[in-house]
């Protein structure tokens, strides 16, 4: 089964674009000395936060639909077009795309405007990178 593709009428608002790789490395302390350190795991679990500007109700309406019938709630993985890859000139990895999927599904909404008509939709991907 193919995976879903994100939809390419959100905007994405670059100052809400913020990555966190998560803690792959074990710590032990020692008795005496520096403390011992280990790589956990061969691939590592980064978050992305993203905002989305979505235009008119057209949009809102669409993208929500998505996220609970094509995402199952937010909880399906998706193929993400990374901006940070595909905006990078000469790429800084041969693909553009990840695997992708929302944190606890969880997608929040906000009017940017007074009209409703437009929204800002944010949430945290995640996905696995290798060393």
């Amino acid at each position: 089964m193919a995976l879903p593709i994100f939809p390419t009428y959100p905007i994405l608002m670059f100052e809400a674009l913020e990555e966190a790789p998560q803690p792959n490395v074990r710590r032990t302390e020692m008795e005496g000395g520096l403390p011992k350190q280990a790589i956990k795991y061969t691939r590592q679990l980064v978050q992305t936060s993203v905002a989305y500007k979505l235009c008119g109700q057209a949009h809102n309406s669409q993208f929500r639909r998505w996220v609970r019938d094509t995402l199952k709630f937010g909880g399906q993985w998706f193929m993400w077009t990374d901006p940070r890859l595909a905006n990078a000139g000469t790429a800084i990895e041969p693909i553009s795309q990840r695997m992708v999927r929302i944190v606890n599904g969880q997608v929040n909404y906000a009017p940017l405007t007074k009209d409703l008509s437009h929204y800002k939709a944010s949430f945290t991907l995640e996905y696995m990178d290798t060393l």
